[in-house]
């Protein structure tokens, strides 16, 4: 047996349910939406850090990447040095050559054509 009778209309009941689900449900997506949004602030404040922490590294290793680049265009460098040091040896030895010819020459010259070069080393 029932004690009480809901004497309002289904209508009005219905929009109470209507509007009670809505406000339990409104406080449920603010609350989801307040943790993502504080997530998302701590992401973002945990990313500005990281890039300040960046830059001031970037800013330390400067000389040392300037240094770095240095000692390559110096090790170049030494390399080029090296291979014209080659060349000049080179052109060194064919000048001893050269002039050991230019004394036969001189020689071949002197005698007229008598003269016969059987060996020559350098």
């Amino acid at each position: 047996m029932k004690t009480a009778i809901n004497l309002l209309p289904p209508v009005y009941r219905r929009q109470r349910l209507v509007r009670r689900c809505i406000i339990q449900w409104s406080v449920v997506l603010v609350a989801t939406l307040s943790a993502i949004g504080a997530a998302r602030w701590y992401k973002d404040h945990e990313y500005h850090v990281l890039e300040r922490q960046l830059a001031a590294a970037a800013r330390e290793g400067r000389p040392a990447q300037a240094m770095l680049s240095e000692i390559t265009q110096m090790r170049s460098q030494i390399e080029k040095l090296q291979h014209h040091q080659t060349i000049a040896q080179e052109l060194e030895q064919q000048r001893q050559v050269l002039a050991l010819l230019g004394a036969v020459s001189n020689a071949a010259e002197r005698t007229a054509g008598r003269l016969r070069v059987v060996d020559c080393h350098v």
